[in-house]
């Protein structure tokens, strides 16, 4: 196997983009590509044929808008529908550890929803790869078209619903918030399966685990640092104006920002699209 070849397998490597089966389609070199055992269609191989720094810039803008997305996402589910987060699964089992110990305001039933609706999302995401894991980027794409619809029916089923930290449960809600959960965890499954462990964009818990183990004080490398401040920075900044926005205007406005934020991102992508048409599969025979 080539240098090549050997540096994009790595996932600690500078200009790798991770490990994963769906991160070898992205990172496989042009050498590993021409041989016998690793064979992909027109589409990916192009794909590959592009150089990794480069493949790094292209999907950085769109992975950093989604990041900030969940940040908002989380300030809304969390302060307007009921003390429960529909992308941070650690902080759900953690609530559902107060719910369970009687402290006020938190609910079992809102959670146990979430949690359950996020393992669906995921689940769904697995399913999605078997047909989509040869095209990596038409992957990307679909799953940000579905993820703008969930959260567009989530913003209309939340007309009218009362909103705050400490709520009533009732289905209209229980809707809300297994729509958003079943996004998030369709979102997250598809990262990582498509290898990107630096900006995964809905959990930062091995992002900032990374982040401190590799820096200097860690007596590490101090590679791609630039990326996981961005998404830890990305997040917090969503988090915020999610809040501002719940606490300031409504729910609505929260819901309008995110999907405002998919938007661009798919519009990113469609740019990307345009500018490597074989890759993106923009363009068939």
């Amino acid at each position: 196997m080539s240098t090549a070849a050997l540096r994009d397998r790595d996932p600690n490597h500078p200009d790798g983009l991770g490990a994963g089966p769906i991160g070898d389609a992205l990172t496989s070199s042009p050498d590993a590509e021409t041989a016998p055992a690793r064979t992909f269609p027109a589409a990916e191989a192009d794909w590959a044929r592009i150089k990794a720094s480069e493949r790094r810039r292209m999907l950085l803008p769109t992975l950093l808008l989604m990041t900030f997305a969940t940040g908002v996402i989380d300030a809304v589910s969390y302060l307007a529908l009921g003390s429960v987060f529909t992308a941070n699964m650690t902080g759900n089992v953690v609530l559902i550890g107060f719910a369970f110990g009687g402290v006020p305001g938190f609910s079992i039933t809102r959670t146990c929803v979430a949690v359950a609706g996020f393992a669906t999302g995921s689940a769904i995401s697995g399913r999605l790869s078997r047909r989509w894991r040869r095209h990596p980027f038409i992957w990307v794409r679909r799953a940000t078209a579905i993820e703008i619809v969930l959260l567009a029916l989530a913003a209309l089923g939340s007309i009218g619903l009362a909103t705050g930290i400490d709520v009533d449960d009732e289905p209209q809600r229980y809707a809300v918030i297994g729509l958003l959960a079943i996004a998030m965890g369709m979102r997250n499954a598809t990262m990582r399966r498509l290898g990107f462990t630096d900006v995964p964009t809905t959990v930062l818990t091995s992002t900032i685990t990374d982040f401190a183990s590799d820096s200097r004080f860690g007596g590490g490398e101090q590679r791609r640092q630039g990326r996981r401040a961005a998404a830890i920075v990305a997040m917090a900044t969503g988090a915020l104006v999610g809040a501002l926005l719940v606490r300031h205007v409504d729910a609505q406005a929260g819901f309008a920002m995110a999907i405002g934020l998919l938007l661009v991102a798919a519009a990113h992508q469609a740019l990307i699209a345009r500018r490597h048409p074989r890759d993106s599969g923009a363009a068939r025979p």
